[in-house]
């Protein structure tokens, strides 16, 4: 979302002749921090709470108190842009201008904490299945961060594996790697009815994988997380042999704790 769409396009400003002490009394009634010096349209200066804080004369001129070296953003510019510039120079608000270098409005602190809010609430909420399809379909180290991390925001205790096996062994292979690295990354506990739910989802999974490709080994990327009372297994990746290698699939499967 861009900053035009969260700014407040209603804003106080002041001329710089006014004094320190209506400006004081319009902040206080507004219930704002920062007051915009603007004259024929042009903005001038910001004068901050803080800055008439430190004024002992209340008849001195906004031309005087206010800060002449400032900080805007382009209306263009996009949210978690803006974010980091109020982090880096401790804004509590900060001037909007268009292309054109012209006032149209004020971002303050709150319009991004509101903004934040608004795309979390309006963002679907992803399934435990999906997520967990999204993060064993991961062939780069940042992408499966970004789904590591999306598991948290859905408190889903998550883990990841690969196995590579000849048909023979690739049951018992998944089984054993997928509740190793359910162990090692806190998803499960070492119990045996906690072990025998991975070892059921995975056996869900690998029978999938033998219904289309019976008899062949093949290299897998496993991803685990667990939920309120089931596991979930996705596996991502081939079958074959030395001669042919099949297509990549994904396979899920399920377990209730």
């Amino acid at each position: 979302m861009k900053v035009r769409e969260a700014m407040s396009r209603k804003f106080i400003t002041v001329k710089k002749t006014e004094k320190a002490a209506e400006i004081r009394k319009k902040m206080m009634m507004y219930n704002i921090k920062t007051v915009l010096v603007v004259e024929k349209e042009e903005l001038l200066g910001v004068v901050l709470m803080d800055d008439l804080i430190k004024t002992l004369d209340l008849d001195e001129k906004a031309s005087a108190i206010m800060e002449r070296s400032f900080i805007t953003i382009n209306e263009n510019a996009q949210i978690p842009e803006a974010a980091q510039l109020f982090m880096d120079h401790n804004l509590v608000a900060v001037p909007v201008l268009d292309d054109e270098e012209k006032l149209v409005g004020l971002l303050s602190e709150s319009d991004i904490v509101k903004d934040v809010a608004k795309e979390k609430k309006s963002q679907p909420k992803l399934s435990q299945e999906r997520i967990t399809i999204y993060l064993a379909m991961t062939e780069d180290r940042e992408r499966e961060e970004y789904w590591l991390e999306k598991c948290k925001q859905y408190n889903l205790p998550s883990a990841t594996t690969q196995v590579g096996e000849a048909s023979e062994k690739l049951a018992v292979k998944m089984r054993e790697a997928a509740i190793v690295a359910a162990i090692a990354r806190g998803v499960i506990n070492e119990t045996m009815r906690e072990k025998t739910a991975v070892s059921n989802a995975v056996r869900d999974v690998y029978a999938q994988i033998n219904l289309v490709n019976p008899g062949l080994g093949g290299g897998f990327k496993i991803a685990l997380t667990r939920g309120e009372g089931k596991i979930v297994v996705s596996a991502y990746g081939r079958c074959g042999h030395a001669l042919a290698n099949g297509p990549q699939t994904v396979n899920v499967g399920y377990s209730v704790i």
